[in-house]
């Protein structure tokens, strides 16, 4: 049907995006970027970002992706395409940003602090933080469709079990046998703060979902709405955040010394514009876990297409993992399916009853109106044909 076509062809969108996007950004930061480590080390998504810490720090080079592509394409959209203002109130709007941008900086922020394979499995727990706030502390309120109903903590639970035993086995794997003596005795310093900051980023992800949730339920937004109001106010708040770090003018002595990064930068800026296209159409046409879900998958194929691009071996205990996270997804995505279609047609029946109510209440006040007409023609004509005061009195 087309609720799940559509549902699919989002899902695909997101996937290849990101996908294309990984593969870009490592070449990115590999080619250009970090010119002391050999050329004929094998590098993968695991150990990416403690690449990128021996060269730059990576928060300033964060501020140089695909955030203010976003906000001037939603802003060029909504004033002269859809014409259409947001009827999102400003202050929900800088709450969606704001919520945006505690999920964005801590998590970069925290690869400061603790190494990037701890960081990848602690927000692979996203997901269940999303289930949990949307049954327990959602603003929609209850009976709406959009709350979340307790059966899905279960699911919640076996999907984030299964991503979590996945990534912590690759990351063994890699810890084993990529990663060198020095490289496992890096000392990270207050290496509490990288956890400290990673649990406001997921945190402030699930409410960054749940808002999303209250602003379709309360003021009925389209995708780009959504789209807009996230990424503007979350680059209001970055570029403020740069300018007082001092991360602003670094970033852009970066794009002047690295001019071969910048056609680079630019793939990555328009896969990444794609794929948050193609999230907020899903955010906006389906309940709010759907997404991260699908984020929590995307990472799995991230580590799967490194497994099958560098030939590291799978062990029973992630395929055993695969099984649970895609039985879930399957799971998920055929009730989504079920549940949007089941809400499409009561609301078409509720129209159809509400129309028929309608045209009911007109006829009996059409036939009210008939008969009284009749009425009272009938006594004009007596009155007309009386002489006497007397009948025109009885009449």
């Amino acid at each position: 049907n087309n609720t799940s076509k559509k549902l699919m062809l989002y899902t695909g969108g997101i996937l290849v995006a990101y996908l294309c996007s990984s593969l870009i950004t490592e070449r990115l930061y590999l080619c250009n970027n970090i010119s002391d480590i050999p050329q004929n080390t094998n590098t993968t998504n695991l150990d990416l970002m403690e690449l990128i810490k021996r060269k730059i720090p990576f928060p300033e080079y964060s501020r140089l992706d695909g955030l203010p592509v976003r906000a001037i394409y939603g802003e060029i959209k909504t004033r002269f395409v859809d014409k259409k203002p947001s009827p999102i109130s400003y202050r929900e709007q800088a709450t969606l940003g704001l919520l945006f941008t505690l999920n964005y900086l801590p998590a970069n922020y925290a690869l400061l602090y603790m190494p990037y394979h701890i960081q990848v499995i602690a927000k692979n727990c996203r997901y269940i933080f999303v289930i949990i706030v949307g049954v327990f502390f959602s603003r929609v309120k209850k009976g709406n469709n959009l709350r979340l109903p307790m059966s899905k903590v279960f699911i919640g639970m076996l999907i984030t079990t299964g991503a979590l035993i996945f990534t912590l086995f690759k990351a063994v794997i890699f810890l084993s046998k990529t990663v060198t003596k020095a490289h496992k005795d890096d000392h990270y310093e207050n290496e509490w703060i990288g956890y400290v900051l990673i649990l406001v980023s997921i945190i402030s992800d699930a409410f960054f979902s749940d808002s999303q949730a209250y602003s379709k339920a309360s003021f009925k937004p389209t995708a780009n709405h959504l789209f807009t109001a996230a990424n503007k106010y979350a680059f209001l708040f970055v570029f403020t955040n740069a300018i007082v770090q001092g991360e602003l003018v670094p970033s852009i002595k970066f794009l002047i010394t690295h001019p071969a990064a910048n056609i680079d930068l630019f793939g990555v800026c328009i896969l990444q514009l794609v794929g948050q296209i193609c999230i907020y159409l899903v955010v906006a046409n389906f309940k709010q876990h759907i997404y991260p879900l699908i984020s929590t998958v995307r990472k799995i194929f991230t580590i799967l297409l490194s497994i099958l691009v560098f030939g590291h071996p799978m062990t029973i205990h992630q395929w055993f993992a695969m099984v649970l996270v895609f039985g879930g997804m399957a799971y998920e995505f055929v009730d989504e399916v079920n549940s949007h279609e089941k809400h499409a047609k009561d609301k078409d029946s509720k129209t159809i009853t509400v129309e028929y109510d309608n045209k009911k209440a007109h006829n009996m006040t059409t036939t009210s109106m008939v008969k009284k007409a009749n009425e009272t023609d009938l006594i004009n004509f007596y009155f007309s044909k009386s002489r006497s005061s007397e009948r025109r009195n009885e009449i």
